[in-house]
């Protein structure tokens, strides 16, 4: 990748992350606690359309999770140290 993509991408991972963080909360707020205080039952429908949002949420949060470990492991093998830092939180 040239420069300007790479920089490009690097731009783009703080808002994924706050984006990320928003979808989390908003996942809670709205489809885990709504059904946990309240006895009406879900239809099949509405079951695997937040079954279907968790799923993507944690598919996001699995590929960032498996970028930083990469780029932790490639920091080891230069053999640079300290810790593997993010301004983005992911």
């Amino acid at each position: 990748m040239d420069d300007k993509t790479v920089r490009s991408m690097r731009g783009g991972l703080e808002p994924l992350a706050k984006a990320l963080n928003l979808l989390a909360t908003g996942l809670n707020l709205t489809v885990r606690n709504v059904t946990t205080h309240t006895r009406t039952e879900l239809s099949e429908q509405e079951a695997m359309e937040r079954l279907a949002a968790y799923s993507y949420l944690a598919r996001l949060l699995d590929r960032a999770g498996d970028r930083r470990a990469r780029a932790g492991a490639e920091r080891d093998r230069r053999g640079l140290s300290g810790p593997l830092t993010s301004t983005s939180g992911v």
